[in-house]
């Protein structure tokens, strides 16, 4: 039987991706936190900085994965997915704070 790394760490990858739906979740509550209250912006920004900074992570790590020539279709597409749920609620959170002014 051949022990192929690369395999073992694709078969735990769903580890590394429950923290970006767990930022995406957190996201979007800061949209509809968005306008409420004195200083909700600060915390909106905040909250997209480490959103976005994470996904920026999450795609070079994918990045290395395909250069090893790891099967990541699946992975892209979520990410893909995420990052366009999280550019939605960037617009729709600054719509809000906009509309608070």
């Amino acid at each position: 039987m051949q022990i192929s790394e690369l395999g073992d760490v694709m078969k735990y990858y769903y580890f590394a991706m429950i923290p970006f739906y767990c930022l995406t979740l957190l996201n979007l509550a800061a949209v509809i936190g968005a306008g409420r209250q004195k200083g909700s912006g600060v915390k909106f920004a905040v909250t997209e900085i480490c959103v976005f900074l994470a996904l920026a992570s999450q795609y070079y790590f994918l990045g290395v994965l395909a250069d090893n020539g790891a099967d990541i279709r699946t992975w892209s597409m979520q990410m893909l997915l995420l990052t366009g749920l999280n550019v939605l609620a960037l617009a729709a959170g600054v719509v809000r704070l906009k509309k608070r002014r």
